[in-house]
């Protein structure tokens, strides 16, 4: 079995947190938090951390829409893992804040998101195989989650 590489949970989060905003796929309540204007409107009252910020707010709000969407406690989303890989997710989360430029340019990349699916935005950041692609376009969906926003 693979282990779990943090970094790449935080830029998977970080990349669907972006595409599900208001002003991507509608799938949660945030209107470009993780966008140009969500760095302007955060980056004064937190000049070395709003890159962070923004992600906190839009992985709450993301993670809150998930439990109303899938209900049940136990369903495992990319925003409720289990409770030993969040504490260490949040453990590597205070390293990473250490070090706000390393994450610059990704943060950066979020802004270009909008009118692409999803698995492009992945693929376009290296966080999904075409084996991968391959398989996860073949995946049967519970329900548009494009429609039941809101």
């Amino acid at each position: 079995m693979a282990t779990l590489s943090f970094e790449h949970l935080f830029k998977l989060r970080l990349v669907v947190a972006r595409y599900g905003e208001m002003d991507g796929a509608k799938w949660w309540n945030t209107q470009g938090v993780l966008g140009r204007y969500g760095a302007m409107a955060l980056g004064r009252g937190f000049p070395r951390t709003h890159r962070f910020t923004q992600a906190g707010i839009a992985f709450s709000v993301a993670a809150h829409r998930c439990r109303e969407v899938y209900g049940s406690p136990a369903a495992l989303t990319l925003w409720n893992l289990p409770a030993e890989t969040e504490d260490r997710f949040r453990e590597k989360w205070h390293d990473w804040m250490e070090e706000p430029d390393a994450w610059a340019d990704f943060f950066k990349s979020l802004e270009a998101i909008s009118g692409k699916p999803l698995l492009d935005c992945l693929a376009e950041r290296d966080l999904i195989s075409g084996d991968r692609m391959e398989a996860v376009e073949k995946l049967r969906r519970a329900f548009n989650a494009s429609t039941t926003a809101g």
